[in-house]
């Protein structure tokens, strides 16, 4: 069972207050947006790509009763006054900003894995804007984020790193609010390495495991330590056996083989076949077959 979200935004993250300040300061929405503290994974979406109906397709109903206002914000128009006036509360204006923060990351989501979404985000994992693995054996890999969930409030935004194959917590500063994993989707990262393959960097050796030691020698194999440090890397992965280089199973000794041969009744009239063997599990059984 998935634990339970946080809030996408929380209150004393500071971010909501600070809102109404970026207009005065200078620049778009959506370059303020995207240096709040936290926001580092997020890539200024162009407000051409904003401003055509079929990106957005669907994303009202995500939203709801402020998506239009939402969008004035976002792409900076000019309010009227009428429209101005339904805002002046400061529990109405945080309703506004709250719905902005949501589209805007839906948006996001959506032009990420798109040919400029993805230019956008490998110049931030070239230059290591996301983070690094937090595994040592990894060697300061750079991760992306990653989404476990497409739908809003489920999960938290998380850290892939394509070396392990694994899913990492970023780390988050004390106050700092947090953002859903929605807004990254669980789409961008697989698709980066399918369309940048030369930056896929080879998987971890399993031999790069951490081992146990006490007093300077290593734990046996049968202490649960070990047994546990060498299950798979992959939640719900299953080693697969091998299977041998021939499939034909070996032949017993001669004296085995005229032995069992012997033991089989021979049905009058019927014509004598060579004898085939047969692997069950660690017992070979001899079969007669005609």
């Amino acid at each position: 069972m998935a634990e339970e979200a946080q809030p996408v935004y929380s209150s004393g993250g500071g971010s909501l207050a600070s809102s109404s300040s970026h207009s005065s300061e200078g620049g778009s929405w959506v370059a303020w947006f995207c240096s709040i503290q936290g926001h580092e994974f997020f890539c200024e979406v162009p407000s051409e790509w904003i401003e055509d109906g079929f990106n957005l397709y669907g994303l009202r109903q995500e939203v709801g009763q402020l998506y239009d206002r939402a969008l004035d914000l976002i792409l900076d128009r000019r309010r009227t006054p009428e429209s101005a006036s339904t805002t002046s509360s400061p529990i109405a204006e945080q309703d506004l900003m709250l719905a902005s923060f949501v589209l805007y990351g839906l948006i996001h989501a959506r032009y990420i894995v798109c040919s400029a979404g993805l230019e956008a985000m490998l110049r931030k994992y070239t230059m290591a804007e996301f983070g690094w693995c937090p595994r040592y054996f990894c060697q300061r890999q750079p991760v992306v984020p990653l989404g476990l969930s497409d739908r809003l409030r489920q999960e938290v935004v998380k850290i892939y790193c394509p070396r392990c194959r694994q899913v990492y917590d970023p780390p988050v500063m004390p106050g700092q609010a947090a953002v859903d994993g929605a807004y990254f989707g669980t789409t961008f990262p697989h698709l980066l390495f399918m369309t940048y393959e030369v930056l896929l960097p080879e998987p971890t050796e399993s031999n790069l495991v951490f081992v146990p030691r006490i007093f300077g020698f290593r734990v046996h194999r049968s202490s649960p330590l070990v047994a546990q440090a060498e299950q798979p890397s992959h939640r719900g992965s299953a080693s697969i056996a091998t299977p041998p280089a021939s499939r034909q199973p070996p032949v017993p000794p001669a004296e085995e083989r005229s032995e069992a041969y012997q033991t089989q009744a021979q049905p009058p009239g019927s014509a004598t076949r060579p004898p085939a063997w047969t692997d069950h599990g660690r017992r070979l059984r001899l079969t007669r077959t005609g």
